[in-house]
């Protein structure tokens, strides 16, 4: 499956990845509930935190797979007004 990389958040999202802008200055509950209500730096800040854990799962045959990466992405915004924490992510 092929995401767009045009597609608003992941331009949102690309823009923060590359400069490297990682907030840690408040509660991770705080940046949920704000994510879970559609705040576009809380959702940036949420995929930036879980990077390398997104990272390490987009390798398909060996490689690195960016439609894989973006898709995942994509997936985690949109359950994030799901999630309830009530289990560990990791």
């Amino acid at each position: 499956m092929f995401i767009s990389p045009n597609c608003g958040h992941l331009k949102d999202f690309v823009f923060y990845w590359r400069r490297m802008i990682v907030v840690k200055s408040r509660p991770f509950s705080d940046i949920l509930r704000l994510a879970q209500s559609g705040d576009r730096q809380a959702q940036n800040e949420i995929l930036l935190q879980y990077m390398d854990l997104i990272n390490r799962n987009c390798f398909i045959d060996g490689a690195f797979d960016e439609d894989c990466r973006q898709y995942i992405m994509l997936r985690i915004v949109k359950q994030l007004p799901r999630f309830k924490g009530e289990k560990k992510i990791l």
